[in-house]
């Protein structure tokens, strides 16, 4: 559960840099609404960039599985009944 939560930090400073931009760049130069729609756009791309590098950086961290030989019934009938399980 920690692992997600720390994912969420960088978040919060996604959040704080895109309205430091906002107020300090473009929101001087346009309307209060045209300033908020940029915004939430900006927003949209930056929050979607960073959850994708995240998924990237899971399925990069995947080890390679390598297949198993295929057994056949039988083999794993036999192997089934020969284990000593009780309930």
């Amino acid at each position: 559960m920690w692992k997600y939560v720390l994912e969420w930090i960088p978040m919060v400073f996604i959040a704080i840099v895109n309205g430091a931009i906002r107020e300090g760049w473009y929101g001087k130069h346009v309307s209060e609404l045209q300033a908020h729609q940029i915004s939430t756009i900006t927003s949209v791309l930056l929050f979607g960039g960073y959850i994708v590098l995240q998924q990237f950086q899971r399925l990069a961290s995947i080890p390679s599985v390598k297949p198993c030989p295929i057994m056949s019934r039988n083999i794993l009938i036999r192997r089934c009944s020969q284990s000593s399980l009780t309930l």
